[in-house]
């Protein structure tokens, strides 16, 4: 496998999207990574029962600063933009036999994929609705899903499609897989310090647009940014991670053939003979 320059070192074989997937999923949640799965709840909590939540919605549907044709070209961009850089890198890694850029783009598709699975479990678990647009409770018309104008309106463990009770605000998928992804190559990539400047700004810019298009609480953005952070780090960590130590296994191999390769040169009739002998 060949290093393609963009963090300068030399990779092992490359990874694929399913590696070590339980493993990484139990150390986003063990250790100081559980603060930040408490921490989601803990913002919730707070900013319902302050009041923060509701009051946050009525600004941003008041003053509305992004403008809704933004807001809804995020909505349908947050669908698919983390999964295609990711599937890119992958597929240019495997078929170009660059193991870095392989191992990076299947971190980012574990990462979205992982937290994708993870928010949907809890938002089926809270039942949290979505706030009001434009003051009206169902937005999307008879055939759409009803809308609260209470930030505490959570009804848990309830899914009820037949009666328009369509409740899956919390926390944010799009805040918490465009957090997952960036963070997963911040992790994979720490020395790149523009994936920082560039990649935090345009995810928190998403979970905005979510707030200010009516599609989430304040809440649900807290709460999705810390979830996909912390899921996202710890699996570009731990790819980077794995990824040096396949190249270091592979570079000690190569060493050891080298230190069993001998050289020698021994007398012979009408001059000198030389001998190279070796394990390979």
């Amino acid at each position: 496998m060949t290093s393609s320059g963009f963090g300068g070192s030399l990779w092992g074989a490359g990874l694929h999207p399913w590696h070590n997937l339980w493993g990484n999923i139990a150390d986003s949640y063990t250790g100081t990574n559980s603060f930040y799965h408490l921490g989601g709840v803990a913002a919730t909590i707070t900013m319902v029962g302050s009041g923060a939540d509701r009051s946050a919605q009525t600004w941003f549907q008041r003053e509305n600063p992004i403008g809704d044709d933004i807001g809804y070209a995020m909505v349908v961009a947050g669908w698919f933009w983390q999964v295609l850089p990711a599937g890119v890198m992958y597929l240019y890694g495997y078929n170009y036999d660059s193991s870095e850029i392989m191992s990076a783009g299947s971190a980012g598709l574990q990462a979205v994929a992982v937290v994708g699975a993870i928010t949907m479990t809890m938002k089926y678990a809270s039942g949290r609705r979505q706030p009001l647009k434009n003051g009206e409770f169902e937005f999307y018309g008879p055939s759409g899903h009803k809308r609260s104008s209470r930030a505490d309106d959570f009804q848990f463990f309830n899914y009820n499609i037949a009666n328009e009770s369509v409740r899956i605000a919390w926390p944010s998928g799009h805040t918490s897989s465009t957090f997952a992804f960036v963070s997963a190559m911040v992790a994979y990539y720490p020395d790149n310090w523009w994936l920082k400047l560039v990649g935090y700004p345009a995810s928190a810019f998403m979970g905005l647009a979510m707030v200010d298009y009516d599609a989430h609480w304040t809440s649900d953005i807290i709460a999705g940014a810390l979830l996909g952070h912390v899921i996202g780090y710890t699996i570009g960590s731990n790819f980077r991670r794995d990824s040096l130590a396949t190249d270091e296994y592979s570079l000690n191999s190569r060493q050891d053939k080298i230190h069993n390769i001998g050289f020698s040169v021994f007398p012979a009739e009408g001059g000198l003979q030389a001998s190279v002998t070796g394990f390979f």
